[in-house]
């Protein structure tokens, strides 16, 4: 199976890698899936990388274990029609979310996030979601 990750999935693999228990809820909910990562979340997690001070060879290698879904046409024109739609509708999603919830609608799988209220709006997406304990 695949998910499409939103970038809190990243973060949070990377913030409580250590804390395997706090991961606990995100593994399960994963399972053996493979992570997709749009290119809006790389650019995401790769601006909070760098502003900690994270250089471009550590990214890269952290990304590797991830199949990154690039901009392509397909992909362009369904964020045109689903941001239409949902504009007519009254529904609106941020702009980084409504690009990692077409990059999953085009793939025809789940996103996986810890904020299901900035994905459940879209229509025909499915949404996987975690949680992240307190310590």
């Amino acid at each position: 199976m695949e998910v499409v990750a939103d970038t809190t999935v990243l973060i949070d693999l990377f913030r409580h890698r250590r804390r395997t228990e706090a991961l606990a809820g995100l593994r399960q909910a994963l399972g053996e899936s493979v992570i997709l990562l749009p290119w809006i979340v790389q650019a995401e997690y790769a601006r909070g990388a760098y502003y900690q001070g994270i250089g471009r060879e550590e990214l890269e290698k952290y990304f590797q274990a991830y199949t990154p879904l690039p901009m392509t046409p397909d992909l362009i024109h369904l964020y045109a029609q689903t941001w239409a739609e949902m504009r007519q509708l009254k529904l609106r999603v941020d702009y980084p979310d409504l690009w990692i919830a077409v990059a999953a609608l085009l793939r025809g799988v789940p996103v996986i996030t810890r904020n299901r209220k900035h994905f459940e709006m879209v229509p025909g997406l499915e949404v996987v979601s975690y949680k992240i304990p307190l310590r």
